[in-house]
């Protein structure tokens, strides 16, 4: 059963947000140790800490084996495609250098690029399956549009996880810090980002709420664990920019 934590004092519940803070770690890390699981750790990760965002938490093992199960396949799809993504430009880089030339510079302007795509599509993409419901390639165009459309929290979001992995290759650094890794870091940063991905899908449902309810169109994509059966439309919020989202609401 849900509980609302601000009836809590506030000691308690900074005790309460840490422990689940480490757990969320200590699950993330071993729900990922297959590697081709990440995605679906990392979607269960932030399905929890938008919960926790909200002040409202369910048992945290429970939550979280619950949305890694439920969106298994497609997040471990969507993980694949950005693995595949990755590849492809690490062979442009090693093309480029294996032909040499002027050729390199280009291909390396290419790379960076396509990683920076890639960055900004990753910081939306697992969240955005844990929370709505749509098909995979819908979530990996929303997240690019997405990103596109809140730079602002784009860059929030991309400067807290590449930083202290940008910090780990130094390795005075991470002999330092490594056990802050294992213990609390990636749950820390699911958690910290989520309140700016909150601000996001807020827009996001307040414009759902106002495009809709019942007569919103067949293209759409869901909120998950939303009680009230109207269907609800993702489409609005890069100035109706998305387009062509596709899922109607599973029958249950």
């Amino acid at each position: 059963m849900a509980e609302n934590v601000k009836k809590q004092p506030l000691l308690v519940r900074f005790l309460e947000k840490l422990g689940n803070i480490f757990l969320l770690n200590a699950l993330w890390i071993l729900f990922s140790i297959p590697i081709i699981t990440i995605g679906a750790s990392t979607t269960a990760l932030y399905s929890v800490c938008l919960k926790m965002t909200d002040d409202v938490e369910d048992s945290i093992f429970k939550g979280f084996k619950k949305a890694f199960v439920e969106n298994f396949k497609q997040a471990t799809v969507c993980w694949l495609c950005v693995i595949a993504a990755a590849g492809i430009i690490y062979g442009e880089l090693a093309l480029g250098a294996f032909v040499g030339g002027a050729i390199v510079v280009f291909y390396k302007i290419v790379a960076i690029i396509e990683i920076a795509l890639l960055l900004m599509i990753m910081a939306y993409l697992f969240p955005l399956i844990s929370r709505y419901e749509n098909k995979w390639y819908n979530q990996i165009k929303n997240a690019l549009l997405l990103a596109v459309s809140n730079l602002g929290a784009t860059i929030k979001i991309l400067v807290a996880w590449i930083m202290p992995i940008y910090l780990t290759t130094f390795p005075a650094i991470l002999i330092i810090i490594w056990y802050v890794w294992v213990i609390f870091l990636v749950g820390t940063i699911a958690y910290g980002t989520s309140f700016t991905l909150r601000r996001v899908f807020k827009r996001i449902d307040e414009r759902m709420n106002d495009e809709g309810g019942e007569e919103t169109v067949k293209k759409e994509a869901v909120r998950k664990e939303t009680p009230a059966p109207a269907k609800r439309n993702i489409a609005a919020i890069a100035g109706r920019k998305l387009s062509n989202i596709e899922e109607e609401k599973k029958e249950e």
